[in-house]
Protein backbone atom coordinates (compact mmCIF):
# COMPACT_ATOMS: atom_id res chain seq x y z
CA UNK A 1 0.00 0.00 0.00
CA UNK A 2 1.50 3.64 -1.07
CA UNK A 3 2.23 5.83 1.39
CA UNK A 4 -0.36 8.43 2.75
CA UNK A 5 0.34 12.38 3.09
CA UNK A 6 -1.87 14.13 5.31
CA UNK A 7 -3.00 17.59 3.77
CA UNK A 8 -2.20 20.28 6.48
CA UNK A 9 -3.15 23.38 6.06
CA UNK A 10 -0.63 26.60 6.55
CA UNK A 11 -0.47 27.58 10.19
CA UNK A 12 -3.10 31.19 10.39
CA UNK A 13 -0.64 34.71 10.22
CA UNK A 14 -1.07 36.31 14.14
CA UNK A 15 -2.55 40.12 14.34
CA UNK A 16 0.56 41.06 16.15
CA UNK A 17 0.84 43.21 19.53
CA UNK A 18 0.88 46.87 18.09
CA UNK A 19 3.81 48.33 20.06
CA UNK A 20 6.18 45.47 19.89
CA UNK A 21 5.65 44.76 16.09
CA UNK A 22 5.57 48.48 15.68
CA UNK A 23 9.11 48.53 16.73
CA UNK A 24 10.17 45.22 15.61
CA UNK A 25 13.41 44.62 13.69
CA UNK A 26 12.25 42.05 12.10
CA UNK A 27 12.60 42.35 8.43
CA UNK A 28 8.73 41.17 7.75
CA UNK A 29 7.13 43.56 10.58
CA UNK A 30 9.42 46.29 8.96
CA UNK A 31 7.62 45.87 5.63
CA UNK A 32 4.04 45.72 6.90
CA UNK A 33 4.70 48.29 9.23
CA UNK A 34 5.64 50.66 5.84
CA UNK A 35 2.78 48.98 3.97
CA UNK A 36 -0.35 49.28 6.41
CA UNK A 37 0.23 52.86 7.43
CA UNK A 38 1.06 53.57 3.58
CA UNK A 39 -2.32 51.56 2.84
CA UNK A 40 -4.21 53.77 5.70
CA UNK A 41 -2.40 57.10 4.93
CA UNK A 42 -4.35 56.10 0.96
CA UNK A 43 -7.64 55.41 2.66
CA UNK A 44 -8.16 58.19 4.68
CA UNK A 45 -7.45 60.72 1.93
CA UNK A 46 -10.33 59.10 -0.52
CA UNK A 47 -12.87 61.81 -0.73
CA UNK A 48 -16.12 59.87 0.55
CA UNK A 49 -18.19 61.01 -2.02
CA UNK A 50 -16.10 59.73 -4.81
CA UNK A 51 -15.06 56.17 -2.96
CA UNK A 52 -17.60 54.15 -0.78
CA UNK A 53 -14.73 52.45 0.27
CA UNK A 54 -12.86 55.77 1.99
CA UNK A 55 -12.18 55.80 5.24
CA UNK A 56 -15.27 58.07 6.36
CA UNK A 57 -17.67 55.77 4.69
CA UNK A 58 -16.86 52.92 6.42
CA UNK A 59 -15.00 53.43 9.58
CA UNK A 60 -16.68 51.41 12.36
CA UNK A 61 -16.39 48.35 10.12
CA UNK A 62 -13.38 45.90 10.11
CA UNK A 63 -11.01 47.54 7.19
CA UNK A 64 -8.22 45.00 7.15
CA UNK A 65 -9.38 43.59 3.54
CA UNK A 66 -9.56 47.24 2.15
CA UNK A 67 -6.20 48.16 3.76
CA UNK A 68 -4.82 44.89 1.74
CA UNK A 69 -6.39 45.64 -1.67
CA UNK A 70 -4.83 48.67 -1.27
CA UNK A 71 -1.07 47.27 -0.49
CA UNK A 72 -1.87 44.80 -3.36
CA UNK A 73 -3.43 47.03 -6.07
CA UNK A 74 -2.05 50.84 -5.54
CA UNK A 75 1.41 50.52 -3.27
CA UNK A 76 3.43 46.62 -4.81
CA UNK A 77 3.04 48.00 -8.41
CA UNK A 78 5.04 50.69 -7.40
CA UNK A 79 8.08 48.49 -6.69
CA UNK A 80 9.95 48.08 -9.64
CA UNK A 81 12.37 45.04 -8.68
CA UNK A 82 10.36 42.01 -9.23
CA UNK A 83 12.63 39.81 -6.33
CA UNK A 84 11.85 42.98 -3.88
CA UNK A 85 8.13 43.05 -4.76
CA UNK A 86 7.97 39.25 -4.47
CA UNK A 87 9.49 39.89 -0.78
CA UNK A 88 6.75 42.74 0.13
CA UNK A 89 3.82 40.61 -1.00
CA UNK A 90 4.90 37.86 1.30
CA UNK A 91 5.23 40.49 3.89
CA UNK A 92 1.64 41.74 2.76
CA UNK A 93 -0.42 38.25 2.44
CA UNK A 94 1.03 37.58 6.11
CA UNK A 95 0.22 41.07 7.22
CA UNK A 96 -2.62 41.42 9.77
CA UNK A 97 -4.63 43.98 11.49
CA UNK A 98 -2.70 44.74 14.97
CA UNK A 99 -4.54 44.98 18.75
CA UNK A 100 -3.05 47.12 21.56
CA UNK A 101 -3.14 45.59 25.01
CA UNK A 102 -3.92 48.25 26.78
CA UNK A 103 -3.24 46.20 30.16
CA UNK A 104 0.26 45.79 30.12
CA UNK A 105 3.06 48.46 29.70
CA UNK A 106 4.11 48.90 26.11
CA UNK A 107 6.72 47.60 24.54
CA UNK A 108 8.18 50.69 23.33
CA UNK A 109 7.57 53.15 26.06
CA UNK A 110 7.56 50.54 28.86
CA UNK A 111 4.83 52.41 30.43
CA UNK A 112 0.83 52.08 30.28
CA UNK A 113 -0.74 54.34 27.64
CA UNK A 114 -0.48 54.37 24.04
CA UNK A 115 2.35 53.21 22.09
CA UNK A 116 4.18 55.35 20.12
CA UNK A 117 2.38 54.42 16.50
CA UNK A 118 -0.55 56.18 18.21
CA UNK A 119 0.95 58.77 19.63
CA UNK A 120 3.39 60.04 17.71
CA UNK A 121 2.49 62.52 14.44
CA UNK A 122 5.77 61.87 12.38
CA UNK A 123 6.47 57.48 12.78
CA UNK A 124 9.69 56.16 10.26
CA UNK A 125 9.10 53.56 8.15
CA UNK A 126 11.01 51.36 5.62
CA UNK A 127 10.61 53.12 1.79
CA UNK A 128 8.95 51.45 -0.55
CA UNK A 129 10.63 48.25 -2.41
CA UNK A 130 14.00 49.06 -0.08
CA UNK A 131 15.53 49.46 3.20
CA UNK A 132 16.06 52.91 4.10
CA UNK A 133 13.65 54.45 6.52
CA UNK A 134 12.06 58.18 6.14
CA UNK A 135 9.53 60.00 7.61
CA UNK A 136 5.92 60.55 7.33
CA UNK A 137 2.64 62.36 8.61
CA UNK A 138 1.53 59.39 11.07
CA UNK A 139 -2.29 58.71 9.86
CA UNK A 140 -2.81 56.70 12.94
CA UNK A 141 -1.90 59.89 14.82
CA UNK A 142 -5.87 61.28 13.79
CA UNK A 143 -8.05 61.29 10.83
CA UNK A 144 -8.75 64.22 9.25
CA UNK A 145 -11.54 64.60 6.91
CA UNK A 146 -10.85 65.96 3.26
CA UNK A 147 -12.62 66.20 0.04
CA UNK A 148 -11.97 67.32 -3.34
CA UNK A 149 -12.50 71.17 -3.83
CA UNK A 150 -11.84 72.80 -7.16
CA UNK A 151 -9.15 69.73 -8.02
CA UNK A 152 -7.41 69.59 -4.75
CA UNK A 153 -7.67 66.99 -1.90
CA UNK A 154 -8.67 69.71 1.65
CA UNK A 155 -9.32 69.08 4.67
CA UNK A 156 -13.43 70.24 5.66
CA UNK A 157 -15.50 69.95 8.38
CA UNK A 158 -17.26 66.32 8.85
CA UNK A 159 -20.57 68.08 8.76
CA UNK A 160 -20.31 70.55 5.70
CA UNK A 161 -23.24 70.78 3.59
CA UNK A 162 -21.66 69.42 0.66
CA UNK A 163 -21.89 65.90 2.39
CA UNK A 164 -25.34 65.55 2.11
CA UNK A 165 -26.63 62.61 3.66
CA UNK A 166 -23.51 61.53 5.06
CA UNK A 167 -22.66 64.53 7.12
CA UNK A 168 -21.71 64.49 11.01
CA UNK A 169 -24.56 65.92 12.83
CA UNK A 170 -23.82 64.61 15.90
CA UNK A 171 -23.94 67.22 18.76
CA UNK A 172 -24.55 67.07 22.54
CA UNK A 173 -26.58 70.03 23.48
CA UNK A 174 -27.53 71.25 26.63
CA UNK A 175 -30.50 70.05 28.24
CA UNK A 176 -32.76 69.32 30.79
CA UNK A 177 -34.26 65.84 31.46
CA UNK A 178 -38.23 66.26 32.12
CA UNK A 179 -38.47 62.97 34.21
CA UNK A 180 -35.31 63.73 36.41
CA UNK A 181 -35.00 67.48 36.02
CA UNK A 182 -31.05 66.69 35.57
CA UNK A 183 -28.61 68.52 33.47
CA UNK A 184 -26.99 66.04 31.67
CA UNK A 185 -25.15 67.55 28.63
CA UNK A 186 -22.67 69.60 27.30
CA UNK A 187 -22.57 71.36 24.09
CA UNK A 188 -20.33 70.42 21.43
CA UNK A 189 -20.94 69.84 17.73
CA UNK A 190 -18.71 67.28 16.35
CA UNK A 191 -19.88 68.32 12.63
CA UNK A 192 -17.55 71.49 12.88
CA UNK A 193 -14.68 69.01 13.31
CA UNK A 194 -12.42 68.05 10.72
CA UNK A 195 -9.66 65.92 12.48
CA UNK A 196 -9.98 63.56 15.80
CA UNK A 197 -9.08 64.88 18.80
CA UNK A 198 -8.05 63.11 22.18
CA UNK A 199 -8.94 65.54 24.69
CA UNK A 200 -9.15 68.96 23.24
CA UNK A 201 -10.73 72.01 23.84
CA UNK A 202 -14.25 71.78 22.32
CA UNK A 203 -14.37 75.72 22.44
CA UNK A 204 -10.95 76.31 20.78
CA UNK A 205 -9.81 75.89 16.72
CA UNK A 206 -7.81 73.01 18.10
CA UNK A 207 -10.81 71.48 18.80
CA UNK A 208 -12.07 71.81 14.57
CA UNK A 209 -8.44 70.82 13.35
CA UNK A 210 -7.96 67.65 15.81
CA UNK A 211 -5.89 68.08 18.61
CA UNK A 212 -4.16 65.20 20.86
CA UNK A 213 -3.65 65.80 24.26
CA UNK A 214 -1.28 62.86 24.70
CA UNK A 215 -0.37 63.88 28.14
CA UNK A 216 -3.84 63.15 29.90
CA UNK A 217 -4.38 60.25 28.02
CA UNK A 218 -1.37 58.49 28.87
CA UNK A 219 -2.17 60.00 32.90
CA UNK A 220 -5.75 58.17 32.52
CA UNK A 221 -4.09 55.19 31.70
CA UNK A 222 -1.35 55.57 34.03
CA UNK A 223 -3.20 56.85 37.26
CA UNK A 224 -6.66 58.06 36.74
CA UNK A 225 -7.14 60.26 39.47
CA UNK A 226 -9.57 63.76 40.24
CA UNK A 227 -7.32 66.54 40.38
CA UNK A 228 -8.46 67.10 43.61
CA UNK A 229 -7.70 63.58 44.87
CA UNK A 230 -4.51 62.11 45.97
CA UNK A 231 -1.94 61.19 43.29
CA UNK A 232 -1.30 57.63 44.68
CA UNK A 233 -0.99 55.55 41.83
CA UNK A 234 -3.86 53.06 43.37
CA UNK A 235 -5.43 52.30 40.61
CA UNK A 236 -2.24 51.39 38.02
CA UNK A 237 -2.63 47.37 37.46
CA UNK A 238 -7.04 47.65 37.15
CA UNK A 239 -7.05 46.55 33.60
CA UNK A 240 -4.88 43.91 34.06
CA UNK A 241 -7.12 43.18 36.95
CA UNK A 242 -9.81 43.25 35.41
CA UNK A 243 -8.88 41.08 32.59
CA UNK A 244 -7.33 38.21 34.66
CA UNK A 245 -10.43 37.96 36.40
CA UNK A 246 -12.48 38.02 32.78
CA UNK A 247 -10.13 34.97 31.72
CA UNK A 248 -10.04 32.48 35.28
CA UNK A 249 -11.15 29.53 35.76
CA UNK A 250 -14.69 29.31 36.08
CA UNK A 251 -15.57 32.69 36.54
CA UNK A 252 -18.37 32.57 34.45
CA UNK A 253 -20.68 29.20 34.21
CA UNK A 254 -21.79 31.09 30.92
CA UNK A 255 -21.65 33.14 27.15
CA UNK A 256 -24.46 35.58 28.04
CA UNK A 257 -23.14 37.01 31.11
CA UNK A 258 -19.23 36.77 30.03
CA UNK A 259 -20.35 38.77 26.91
CA UNK A 260 -22.67 41.52 27.73
CA UNK A 261 -23.81 44.03 30.78
CA UNK A 262 -27.21 43.19 29.99
CA UNK A 263 -29.01 42.87 33.32
CA UNK A 264 -32.84 41.91 32.76
CA UNK A 265 -35.04 42.27 35.09
CA UNK A 266 -36.64 38.67 37.04
CA UNK A 267 -33.34 36.79 36.48
CA UNK A 268 -31.24 35.29 38.71
CA UNK A 269 -27.55 36.84 38.78
CA UNK A 270 -24.81 35.65 39.70
CA UNK A 271 -22.44 37.85 41.77
CA UNK A 272 -19.77 36.89 39.65
CA UNK A 273 -21.72 37.35 36.39
CA UNK A 274 -21.78 41.22 37.13
CA UNK A 275 -18.43 41.15 35.02
CA UNK A 276 -18.64 41.57 31.41
CA UNK A 277 -16.19 42.23 28.08
CA UNK A 278 -18.08 45.03 27.22
CA UNK A 279 -17.67 46.45 30.78
CA UNK A 280 -14.50 46.45 30.12
CA UNK A 281 -14.76 47.80 26.51
CA UNK A 282 -16.39 50.25 28.01
CA UNK A 283 -14.44 51.18 30.25
CA UNK A 284 -11.52 52.33 27.85
CA UNK A 285 -13.62 54.42 25.77
CA UNK A 286 -15.01 56.24 28.44
CA UNK A 287 -13.43 56.83 31.87
CA UNK A 288 -13.86 59.85 34.59
CA UNK A 289 -12.87 62.35 34.88
CA UNK A 290 -10.59 61.20 32.19
CA UNK A 291 -12.47 59.61 29.52
CA UNK A 292 -9.19 57.15 28.71
CA UNK A 293 -8.58 57.83 25.42
CA UNK A 294 -11.24 60.41 24.21
CA UNK A 295 -11.21 62.50 26.91
CA UNK A 296 -14.16 64.15 28.68
CA UNK A 297 -14.78 66.20 32.04
CA UNK A 298 -11.71 68.94 32.85
CA UNK A 299 -8.07 68.88 32.94
CA UNK A 300 -6.36 70.08 35.87
CA UNK A 301 -6.83 73.81 34.64
CA UNK A 302 -10.76 73.33 34.35
CA UNK A 303 -10.81 73.74 30.86
CA UNK A 304 -13.63 71.72 29.43
CA UNK A 305 -12.17 68.05 27.15
CA UNK A 306 -14.10 66.32 24.77
CA UNK A 307 -12.63 63.64 21.66
CA UNK A 308 -14.06 61.00 19.59
CA UNK A 309 -13.49 57.86 21.32
CA UNK A 310 -15.62 58.78 24.17
CA UNK A 311 -18.45 59.38 22.01
CA UNK A 312 -20.19 56.36 20.36
CA UNK A 313 -21.60 58.17 17.08
CA UNK A 314 -18.33 59.27 16.47
CA UNK A 315 -15.53 57.05 18.30
CA UNK A 316 -14.66 55.04 15.15
CA UNK A 317 -12.97 57.62 13.43
CA UNK A 318 -10.07 57.65 15.62
CA UNK A 319 -7.45 55.39 14.56
CA UNK A 320 -6.98 53.68 17.85
CA UNK A 321 -11.21 52.23 17.88
CA UNK A 322 -9.73 49.15 16.04
CA UNK A 323 -6.37 48.66 17.68
CA UNK A 324 -8.82 48.53 20.95
CA UNK A 325 -11.51 46.39 19.27
CA UNK A 326 -8.70 43.96 17.87
CA UNK A 327 -7.88 43.42 21.41
CA UNK A 328 -11.35 42.81 23.02
CA UNK A 329 -11.30 40.35 19.68
CA UNK A 330 -8.55 39.09 20.93
CA UNK A 331 -9.90 38.39 25.01
CA UNK A 332 -13.08 37.05 23.31
CA UNK A 333 -11.03 34.48 21.46
CA UNK A 334 -9.08 33.65 24.44
CA UNK A 335 -12.16 32.91 26.11
CA UNK A 336 -13.55 30.75 23.77
CA UNK A 337 -10.12 28.58 23.43
CA UNK A 338 -10.78 28.21 27.12
CA UNK A 339 -14.67 27.76 26.92
CA UNK A 340 -15.03 25.92 23.75
CA UNK A 341 -18.98 24.71 24.50
CA UNK A 342 -20.22 27.88 25.99
CA UNK A 343 -22.49 30.09 23.35
CA UNK A 344 -25.73 31.57 22.75
CA UNK A 345 -28.52 29.77 23.26
CA UNK A 346 -31.84 29.77 21.71
CA UNK A 347 -33.51 30.71 24.35
CA UNK A 348 -31.55 34.19 24.30
CA UNK A 349 -32.94 37.36 23.67
CA UNK A 350 -30.03 37.36 20.55
CA UNK A 351 -30.17 34.05 19.46
CA UNK A 352 -27.41 32.06 17.64
CA UNK A 353 -29.27 32.20 14.15
CA UNK A 354 -30.03 35.88 14.39
CA UNK A 355 -28.84 37.89 11.27
CA UNK A 356 -26.23 40.40 11.62
CA UNK A 357 -27.38 43.40 9.43
CA UNK A 358 -26.12 45.01 7.78
CA UNK A 359 -22.99 42.41 7.23
CA UNK A 360 -22.83 40.47 4.14
CA UNK A 361 -21.16 37.35 3.48
CA UNK A 362 -21.79 37.09 -0.25
CA UNK A 363 -22.73 39.34 -3.17
CA UNK A 364 -26.25 37.88 -3.03
CA UNK A 365 -26.49 39.69 0.42
CA UNK A 366 -26.55 37.13 2.67
CA UNK A 367 -25.92 38.07 6.17
CA UNK A 368 -23.84 36.93 8.73
CA UNK A 369 -25.46 35.26 11.91
CA UNK A 370 -23.83 34.82 15.04
CA UNK A 371 -23.08 31.05 14.57
CA UNK A 372 -21.73 32.08 11.44
CA UNK A 373 -18.85 34.36 13.00
CA UNK A 374 -18.00 32.55 16.23
CA UNK A 375 -15.09 31.16 15.27
CA UNK A 376 -11.95 33.79 14.31
CA UNK A 377 -9.77 31.25 12.62
CA UNK A 378 -12.23 31.08 9.36
CA UNK A 379 -11.24 34.69 8.83
CA UNK A 380 -7.70 33.74 8.41
CA UNK A 381 -6.22 34.93 12.00
CA UNK A 382 -5.32 34.08 14.94
CA UNK A 383 -3.83 35.41 18.05
CA UNK A 384 -0.19 34.99 19.62
CA UNK A 385 -1.79 32.90 22.77
CA UNK A 386 -3.47 30.62 20.70
CA UNK A 387 -0.91 29.39 17.94
CA UNK A 388 -0.94 25.56 17.16
CA UNK A 389 0.46 23.46 19.86
CA UNK A 390 -1.34 25.79 22.86
CA UNK A 391 -3.16 23.84 25.03
CA UNK A 392 -6.03 25.28 28.15
CA UNK A 393 -3.25 24.47 30.39
CA UNK A 394 -0.63 26.45 28.95
CA UNK A 395 -2.71 29.24 28.00
CA UNK A 396 -4.36 29.65 31.54
CA UNK A 397 -0.79 29.67 32.68
CA UNK A 398 0.51 32.23 30.51
CA UNK A 399 -2.85 34.87 31.45
CA UNK A 400 -1.91 34.31 35.09
CA UNK A 401 1.36 35.55 34.35
CA UNK A 402 0.66 38.93 32.27
CA UNK A 403 -2.13 39.58 34.00
CA UNK A 404 -2.00 38.15 37.54
CA UNK A 405 1.22 37.59 38.95
CA UNK A 406 2.21 41.73 39.40
CA UNK A 407 -0.90 41.85 41.38
CA UNK A 408 -0.02 38.51 43.17
CA UNK A 409 3.38 39.31 43.95
CA UNK A 410 2.33 42.70 45.60
CA UNK A 411 0.00 40.44 47.83
CA UNK A 412 2.78 38.81 49.10
CA UNK A 413 4.46 41.29 49.99
CA UNK A 414 1.44 42.03 52.14
CA UNK A 415 1.04 39.14 54.22
CA UNK A 416 2.48 40.73 57.07
CA UNK A 417 -0.80 39.99 59.36
CA UNK A 418 -3.16 41.65 57.23
CA UNK A 419 -5.58 39.22 56.12
CA UNK A 420 -3.41 37.50 53.65
CA UNK A 421 -1.89 33.94 54.04
CA UNK A 422 0.87 32.02 52.13
CA UNK A 423 -1.87 30.27 50.15
CA UNK A 424 -5.22 32.49 50.58
CA UNK A 425 -6.49 36.27 50.72
CA UNK A 426 -9.83 37.93 51.05
CA UNK A 427 -11.02 39.25 47.58
CA UNK A 428 -13.30 42.51 47.32
CA UNK A 429 -15.36 43.84 44.51
CA UNK A 430 -17.93 46.20 43.98
CA UNK A 431 -20.85 45.12 42.10
CA UNK A 432 -23.24 47.32 40.33
CA UNK A 433 -27.07 47.42 38.52
CA UNK A 434 -27.72 50.79 37.29
CA UNK A 435 -30.15 51.83 34.42
CA UNK A 436 -28.17 53.34 30.91
CA UNK A 437 -31.18 55.25 29.79
CA UNK A 438 -31.73 56.96 33.28
CA UNK A 439 -30.53 59.81 31.15
CA UNK A 440 -32.07 59.30 28.22
CA UNK A 441 -29.51 57.52 26.97
CA UNK A 442 -27.20 60.49 27.62
CA UNK A 443 -23.53 58.64 28.87
CA UNK A 444 -22.59 58.59 32.44
CA UNK A 445 -20.25 57.43 34.52
CA UNK A 446 -20.57 56.17 38.34
CA UNK A 447 -17.34 56.38 40.16
CA UNK A 448 -16.33 54.91 43.36
CA UNK A 449 -14.07 56.62 46.09
CA UNK A 450 -12.70 56.15 49.15
CA UNK A 451 -12.89 58.81 51.42
CA UNK A 452 -10.93 58.73 54.76
CA UNK A 453 -11.04 62.10 55.52
CA UNK A 454 -11.97 65.33 54.05
CA UNK A 455 -7.87 65.69 52.98
CA UNK A 456 -7.99 62.48 51.98
CA UNK A 457 -10.06 60.70 48.52
CA UNK A 458 -8.37 58.00 46.58
CA UNK A 459 -10.46 57.00 43.11
CA UNK A 460 -10.96 53.07 43.41
CA UNK A 461 -12.31 52.36 40.22
CA UNK A 462 -15.86 53.08 37.78
CA UNK A 463 -18.91 51.76 35.56
CA UNK A 464 -19.25 53.95 32.09
CA UNK A 465 -22.18 53.32 30.17
CA UNK A 466 -20.81 54.48 26.96
CA UNK A 467 -24.43 55.33 25.66
CA UNK A 468 -25.71 57.48 23.20
CA UNK A 469 -28.60 59.85 23.64
CA UNK A 470 -32.25 57.59 22.60
CA UNK A 471 -33.13 58.97 18.53
CA UNK A 472 -35.57 56.59 17.94
CA UNK A 473 -33.34 54.89 15.27
CA UNK A 474 -31.98 52.06 17.58
CA UNK A 475 -35.23 49.66 18.36
CA UNK A 476 -33.62 47.54 20.85
CA UNK A 477 -32.49 50.32 23.06
CA UNK A 478 -35.93 52.05 23.04
CA UNK A 479 -37.00 48.27 23.84
CA UNK A 480 -34.66 47.94 27.05
CA UNK A 481 -35.84 51.03 28.02
CA UNK A 482 -39.52 50.35 28.10
CA UNK A 483 -39.27 47.16 29.81
CA UNK A 484 -36.51 48.32 32.42
CA UNK A 485 -33.84 45.96 31.44
CA UNK A 486 -30.44 46.97 33.38
CA UNK A 487 -26.76 47.24 33.02
CA UNK A 488 -24.55 45.36 35.17
CA UNK A 489 -20.63 46.12 36.12
CA UNK A 490 -18.27 45.20 38.57
CA UNK A 491 -14.86 46.81 40.28
CA UNK A 492 -12.04 45.21 41.53
CA UNK A 493 -11.35 46.72 45.23
CA UNK A 494 -8.38 44.10 46.35
CA UNK A 495 -5.53 45.75 44.32
CA UNK A 496 -6.47 49.46 45.93
CA UNK A 497 -6.90 48.25 49.03
CA UNK A 498 -3.85 46.16 49.19
CA UNK A 499 -1.87 49.52 48.08
CA UNK A 500 -3.70 51.67 50.87
CA UNK A 501 -3.02 49.27 53.64
CA UNK A 502 0.12 49.21 52.39
CA UNK A 503 0.92 52.61 52.87
CA UNK A 504 -0.95 53.88 55.25
CA UNK A 505 -1.52 51.16 57.77
CA UNK A 506 -1.11 53.59 60.70
CA UNK A 507 -3.05 56.40 59.09
CA UNK A 508 -5.69 54.45 58.33
CA UNK A 509 -6.37 53.19 62.03
CA UNK A 510 -6.96 56.46 63.31
CA UNK A 511 -8.27 57.91 60.91
CA UNK A 512 -11.43 55.71 61.04
CA UNK A 513 -11.87 55.55 64.29
CA UNK A 514 -11.86 51.51 64.17
CA UNK A 515 -10.36 49.97 67.49
CA UNK A 516 -9.81 46.65 68.28
CA UNK A 517 -8.80 44.86 64.52
CA UNK A 518 -5.81 44.80 62.73
CA UNK A 519 -5.76 47.09 59.66
CA UNK A 520 -5.97 44.92 56.40
CA UNK A 521 -7.99 42.82 54.61
CA UNK A 522 -9.47 41.35 56.91
CA UNK A 523 -13.31 41.49 57.19
CA UNK A 524 -13.47 42.67 60.41
CA UNK A 525 -11.57 45.80 59.85
CA UNK A 526 -12.30 45.96 55.79
CA UNK A 527 -16.56 45.67 56.60
CA UNK A 528 -16.41 48.56 59.00
CA UNK A 529 -13.65 50.52 57.00
CA UNK A 530 -15.68 50.55 53.61
CA UNK A 531 -18.92 51.31 55.19
CA UNK A 532 -17.25 54.71 56.81
CA UNK A 533 -15.58 55.32 53.29
CA UNK A 534 -16.95 53.88 50.19
CA UNK A 535 -18.76 56.55 48.52
CA UNK A 536 -19.87 56.48 44.73
CA UNK A 537 -20.72 59.34 42.30
CA UNK A 538 -22.47 59.87 39.06
CA UNK A 539 -20.70 62.36 36.19
CA UNK A 540 -22.06 62.96 33.18
CA UNK A 541 -18.89 64.13 29.88
CA UNK A 542 -18.90 67.68 31.48
CA UNK A 543 -20.04 67.74 35.07
CA UNK A 544 -21.18 65.99 38.51
CA UNK A 545 -25.05 65.02 39.08
CA UNK A 546 -26.16 65.05 42.45
CA UNK A 547 -29.39 62.55 43.66
CA UNK A 548 -29.17 59.97 41.16
CA UNK A 549 -30.99 57.03 42.46
CA UNK A 550 -30.44 54.85 39.39
CA UNK A 551 -28.08 52.47 41.13
CA UNK A 552 -27.97 49.25 43.55
CA UNK A 553 -24.26 49.66 44.89
CA UNK A 554 -23.22 46.15 46.70
CA UNK A 555 -20.14 45.43 47.91
CA UNK A 556 -18.69 41.56 48.05
CA UNK A 557 -16.65 39.48 49.51
CA UNK A 558 -14.69 35.95 48.93
CA UNK A 559 -12.03 34.12 49.89
CA UNK A 560 -9.58 33.48 46.57
CA UNK A 561 -6.90 30.77 46.13
CA UNK A 562 -3.32 31.38 44.78
CA UNK A 563 -0.21 29.62 44.11
CA UNK A 564 3.37 30.43 43.95
CA UNK A 565 3.14 31.03 40.29
CA UNK A 566 0.07 32.69 40.04
CA UNK A 567 -3.49 32.96 41.13
CA UNK A 568 -6.49 31.24 40.21
CA UNK A 569 -10.11 33.00 40.61
CA UNK A 570 -12.44 30.12 41.14
CA UNK A 571 -16.38 30.12 40.33
CA UNK A 572 -17.56 30.51 44.04
CA UNK A 573 -19.93 32.22 45.26
CA UNK A 574 -18.92 35.83 46.59
CA UNK A 575 -20.73 37.03 49.76
CA UNK A 576 -21.41 39.82 52.23
CA UNK A 577 -23.12 42.31 50.56
CA UNK A 578 -23.63 45.65 51.93
CA UNK A 579 -25.25 48.33 49.92
CA UNK A 580 -23.34 51.85 50.11
CA UNK A 581 -24.84 55.63 49.49
CA UNK A 582 -24.03 57.77 46.95
CA UNK A 583 -22.07 60.94 48.25
CA UNK A 584 -20.49 64.32 46.73
CA UNK A 585 -17.17 64.14 47.41
CA UNK A 586 -15.76 67.44 46.53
Amino acid sequence: MPKTYPIIGAALPVRPELSGWSISHDQEHQRQVSLFLHALDKMQKKDPLEDQLSYFRISGTPYMQCLYNIMINELLPKIKDVTQRASWREAADRWRLPFWDWALPQEDTQKLGLPNILSQDKFDILELGGSTKFSITNPMFKYTHRMHIDGKLTPVPMGDERMGDLKVTYTVTDKVDKETELNVSISTRFGKTQGTSRYANPLTQEWVDGNQRLDLVNNALQNPNWRWMDSDELTSGSLASNVHRLLSDNYFKSYKPFSSTCCPPGEDHNPNDHLSLEMIHNNIHVRPPRQFVGGGGKDEKGVPTNGSMSNVPVSSFDPVFWMHHNNIDRIFAIWQFLNPEAWLTPDDNCKPTEELQPFHMDEKGTVFTANDVRRWEKFGYTYPELVTGMTKEKLQQLINDKYARPSVQELMESRDGKGITDTHFQDYVINVQYDRYALQGQPYTIFFVLQVDEDHVYYVGQISTFSAQLSGDCGNCESQKKHGVLSKGQVPLTPQLVRLVRKYSTFLKDASGITGVNVGLNPEFMNVFLQKTLYWHVLTVRRSINLFYEVYVPVLITLIEFWERGSTIRGSELGGVNTYREGCVR
